[in-house]
């Protein structure tokens, strides 16, 4: 036994047969056991068993002719699909690729589906025909179930009437779409089973299941004939869930279905129904005997009813008339009521009157003309009054009257209709006789009927199970119209979501590609606009380099010229004092003659000074030694200062010339990095950012004093305080 063997031995606990090699007239050959297939370790790690047969002629004993590799493919029953990373070269071979019924070879190159290729016998030619492959590398061959494999799901569910039923399902699934089945199921897996396919979609179907099982009864689930109205419930809850997957739903079955007390509920439900029916049958011989008593009841009202009616009918006549006489005397009262208040008021007004006329009269404080003006407004209003109140009382007549009127008519009305419900009284009395016999006749009838109750109550039982039927049967067929309806829209909107679907992600691609597009350029701009910026910058420190060596330049000459001007003046004061030392010295040698020879030959100037250097000796010669020193200092530093002015003009040169260099290298890197734009006056532009004008030289200030640099504009020194 072969190390592979004894792995596969540890691994799965079973005896295997390995391959084994053996030489044959210089061939390779594979031998296995046809009854253990699959046990191979290889066939285990990877489902794709390469074996070697020899092709010969017809004569088996030549081996003259070349042998040709057939690479079989075999998947497992209980798997749905395997992956074998095939190795570089693998579609360059002149060999066979035999493929099992039920099983479609998948290749897929760097993630992307190259096609499928069905079970049969195939060429390497013909087996790359049906294939899309860009290169001979990364390539992996996928194994996968194309038939029809069942899946059984147990579970409790709850039926229509909320009756808790067990029940063992079996749906039958095929891999439709093996893209989706790749990508979303299948995964990053050497192996998928139907185990793993039963563990990643169990929630799934059994809500499904669920779902179907709670739209229909116990009598409906028991039923064969109604299977396929389950499975098309069914198939609509699994398709649209599993569609994603790349499954298709192909079949359901229901099993099993039991639950607890079903015949204990028969019983119940006989039960029930029998003390239904008797208690109808009492509640129809309670009310026909109901019936006869309160048509008793009802007839000796009536006679009663007709005796409290004449005798009614008496005093409401009686009661119209005197009602008829107390209103016409009410309104008498009410007219005499009303026109005596009306004269009392018309009385009470004019004597009020006359009382405020004799008042004013009196005081002497109303003019003849205005009291009769009075007077006559007063007058106006009475006689306006009349006439309100003769129009008042003439509609008071007209309502009288018009009310006398309809209470006439009422009581005539009233008296007629009296008269009318008398005259049927009388003629239903007389015909009661009569009623009492139909009454005896329905009472005989009742009883007839109850006794042949019993006998057709079978013949309704027989008549009810046939409307049931019947009513079973065209519910059924509207249920089938309904699912099939249903059936047809789903796939219609399947259709339309998968169109839609397809759309979308042209759409997206389209965008993503706009997307990518505008991305690229704008990083392209960002680029140039990074390396315009670049330049600029570069630009503006050259700039502001030179502009502070111009400046540096300009202190430096400035500070040069006046040190310059220092020196000059203290050179003239030195000459001044070398003049003043010749003097001196030929005042010494003078010194040598005695004083009169010296008065006589000098004039009268020398002959001051003379006297003035001659003070003290002494202080003559320190005076001269002290200005030696200070001319050997000065020339001293007159020759570092020169020194160190000649050092700072080589330094600005080297500077100077290393600005040159760099700034003649940015102009030629300039066309190279930018595109060049000639515009109409000749000059060219480089693309990019727009070219910003040079920097304007900033003005230095100087403190004579301090040597300290200030503002442009300042008017003292921050440093010494100096005024500028």
């Amino acid at each position: 036994m072969c190390s592979a063997a004894r792995r596969c031995r540890a691994n799965f606990g079973m005896r295997s047969i390995c391959c084994k090699t053996r030489s044959r007239n210089g061939l390779a050959s594979v031998s296995r056991n046809a009854d253990a297939v699959g046990q191979c370790p290889h066939l285990n790690d990877s489902l794709f068993c390469t074996k070697q047969k020899t092709i010969t002629t017809k004569n088996i004993q030549e081996n003259k002719k070349e042998s040709l590799m057939v690479h079989e493919i075999k998947l497992d029953v209980n798997h749905l699909a395997t992956r074998v990373r095939i190795k570089p070269g693998f579609f360059s071979l002149k060999d066979e690729v035999d493929i099992p019924q039920g099983v479609n070879a998948v290749v897929w190159e760097k993630g992307q589906n190259c096609g499928e290729v069905g079970p049969g016998r195939h060429t390497m030619t013909t087996f790359k025909d049906r294939l899309f492959l860009n290169s001979d590398k990364e390539q992996v061959l996928y194994a996968v179930n194309s038939g029809v494999f069942p899946i059984t799901y147990f579970g409790k569910f709850l039926t229509k009437e909320c009756v808790s039923v067990d029940c063992a399902v079996t749906v039958e699934y095929t891999v439709e779409n093996r893209y989706l089945f790749l990508g979303n199921l299948f995964g990053a897996r050497d192996v998928y089973s139907k185990a793993d396919f039963n563990v990643d979609t169990q929630n799934i179907v059994l809500a499904a299941i669920r779902d179907s099982i709670v739209t229909y009864g116990v009598k409906e689930l028991v039923n064969a004939d109604f299977q396929q109205y389950f499975t098309t419930t069914l198939d609509t809850a699994v398709s649209g869930a599993l569609v994603r997957y790349g499954i298709a739903f192909r079949g359901a079955r229901i099993e099993t279905l039991s639950w607890e007390g079903m015949d204990e509920q028969n019983a119940s439900r006989s039960k029930i129904w029998m003390v239904k029916e008797g208690q109808a049958i009492r509640k129809e011989e309670w009310e026909a005997e109901v019936q006869g008593r309160l048509d008793e009841i009802s007839h000796q009202e009536k006679v009663n009813d007709l005796e409290m009616l004449a005798k009614q009918t008496a005093a409401d006549r009686q009661d119209g008339e005197l009602t008829l006489a107390s209103r016409k005397m009410e309104q008498q009262k009410t007219l005499r009521k009303i026109i005596q208040a009306q004269e009392f008021d018309k009385i009470t007004t004019q004597a009020e009157m006359d009382q405020f006329l004799f008042e004013q009269e009196k005081a002497g404080l109303l003019r003849e003309n205005e009291r009769k003006e009075i007077i006559k407004n007063m007058t106006q209003q009475n006689v306006e009054a009349d006439k309100r109140r003769d129009f008042l009382l003439e509609q008071l007549d007209l309502q009288m009257e018009r009310q006398l009127e309809t209470e006439k008519n009422e009581y005539i009305f009233r008296s007629r209709m009296t008269a009318m419900e008398q005259e049927e009284a009388l003629a239903r009395k007389a015909a009661s006789l009569e009623n009492e016999k139909w009454l005896r006749y329905i009472q005989e009838e009742k009883a007839k009927r109850i006794e042949t109750h019993a006998a057709l109550i079978d013949e309704l039982e027989i008549q009810r199970a046939i409307t049931e039927v019947e009513l079973e049967k065209e519910n059924r067929q509207l249920r089938l119209d309904r699912i099939a309806a249903e059936r047809g829209a789903l796939e219609r909107d399947v259709q339309l979501t998968h169109e839609k679907m397809i759309e979308e992600q042209r759409l997206e691609l389209q965008k993503r590609q706009k997307e990518q597009d505008i991305e690229i350029q704008t990083k392209a701009w960002r680029d140039d606009v990074e390396r315009q910026t670049a330049i600029n910058n570069m630009q503006i420190a050259k700039m502001e380099a030179i502009n502070e060596l111009n400046r540096k330049q300009d202190l430096f000459a400035y500070e040069l010229w006046e040190r310059k001007a220092r020196l000059q003046a203290e050179l003239e004061r030195l000459a001044k004092q070398d003049a003043y030392k010749f003097e001196l010295d030929r005042l010494r040698i003078i010194q040598t003659y005695n004083r009169d020879t010296i008065l006589a030959v000098l004039t009268p100037e020398q002959t001051q000074a003379w006297s003035m250097v001659n003070a003290p000796a002494a202080q003559n010669t320190q005076t001269a030694d002290a200005t030696a020193a200070l001319v050997k200092a000065l020339l001293e530093r007159l020759e570092d200062q020169t020194k160190t002015a000649k050092e700072n003009d080589d330094r600005l040169e080297r500077i100077m010339g290393q600005v040159l260099q760099s700034m003649t290298a940015v102009s030629n890197q300039a066309p190279a990095a930018q595109p060049v734009i000639v515009t109409g006056t000749g000059q060219p532009i480089y693309g990019g950012a727009a070219p910003q004008a040079p920097a304007e030289p900033k003005r230095i200030v100087i403190c004579p004093q301090c040597r300290s640099e200030v503002q442009e504009n300042a008017k003292f020194c921050m440093n010494c305080g100096k005024e500028l």
